[in-house]
């Protein structure tokens, strides 16, 4: 798997998975992050959770890998971030219904009031 895929956190971009290497369900590849606060935030909160533990228990952070596809068409494909290490990003994608259905979502704008 050659190129990139775009990163989104919390809905919004916050950098990109260089050249990933796929594994099964897994995906590694250099890290490039956006020049954002929402980076910013993300790089930190991925530095402090327990790698071992997203892992195992597949709990760690949620994002949408962004695919574009040969006609501009873009793919979101759910994973779960296992690490940020060394300049690297591992993820897990995530494909089952049930997993899915795990995933947190985000209050629509109007329900912060």
């Amino acid at each position: 798997m050659e190129g990139k895929l775009g990163v989104r956190w919390k809905g919004k971009a916050v950098g990109s998975l260089v050249d990933p290497v796929p594994d099964m369900w897994y995906l590694t590849g250099s890290w490039e992050p956006a020049d954002t606060e929402a980076a910013s935030d993300f790089e930190g909160v991925i530095g402090r959770q327990d790698a071992r533990q997203s892992y195992e228990r597949l709990d760690g952070q949620w994002v949408e890998l962004v695919e574009v596809d040969d006609e501009g068409q873009a793919h979101l494909l759910p994973a779960i971030v296992i690490s940020l290490s060394d300049g690297r990003l591992w993820v897990r994608r995530v494909f089952s219904p049930e997993a899915l259905a795990r995933r947190p979502r985000e209050k629509p704008w109007w329900r912060f009031w």
